[in-house]
């Protein structure tokens, strides 16, 4: 595959990745069970492997609470990738 092709690819898929985050975050959650808390990992283990310059990774995109400032302040429902 030709490199302006590749190129032509990864704006596609990028583009398409922001269409559907941003349709997640508009969209409203109709469950009554509780957020769970996001955390963020050590990065000691890898999140995918790599194999012939292709980076493979599997992520699930769900909603969690967000504590961006402080671990016992403020929380804002968020949408963010996770490891399954």
């Amino acid at each position: 595959m030709a490199r302006g092709m590749r190129v032509l690819h990864c704006i596609q898929r990028s583009a398409l990745l922001g269409i559907v985050l941003s349709w997640l975050s508009l969209s409203s959650s109709a469950s009554d069970t509780p957020l769970s808390r996001i955390i963020t990992h050590q990065n000691r283990t890898p999140a995918g492997t790599l194999n012939e310059h292709v980076l493979h990774l599997r992520l699930e995109i769900t909603e969690g609470e967000w504590y961006p400032e402080a671990e016992d302040g403020p929380h804002i429902a968020v949408y963010a990738f996770a490891e399954p």
